[in-house]
């Protein structure tokens, strides 16, 4: 089951968040054939009015999309999982050079949900 959490301005998440979660959802079944009902997204937005950084400021569209998926996927499928997500997130009029994906693999004994 793949964690998905999004970092974006408070302002992307009143105006697409709904939208960018479906787009997300497109990516992850286009690239790694994953179920929407399997995967997890958390959004965390963040104060429109924060100070500039490396990344942008204020006003900018600046998110970051990280991705937790359990280990088997192929460079490929990751390439393409990054490619899509920037395709989907672009249609919706995000900058893609404003959007960071970092991906990390794990196991599943590193996961726990409720008592299992």
């Amino acid at each position: 089951m793949p964690l998905i959490t999004v970092d974006l301005p408070q302002s992307m998440y009143n105006e697409k968040g709904h939208a960018i979660g479906a787009a997300l959802h497109r990516a992850l079944a286009g690239s790694l054939s994953v179920s929407p009902a399997e995967t997890l997204q958390v959004f965390n937005p963040y104060d429109d009015a924060l100070p500039p950084t490396r990344f942008g400021g204020a006003g900018s569209d600046h998110t970051v999309v990280g991705v937790t998926v359990p280990r088997g996927y192929s460079y490929d499928q990751k390439q393409s999982l990054y490619t899509q997500i920037l395709v989907e997130l672009g249609r919706l009029g995000l900058n893609p050079g404003n959007v960071h994906i970092p991906l990390n693999e794990n196991n599943s004994y590193d996961w726990s949900v409720g008592a299992r």
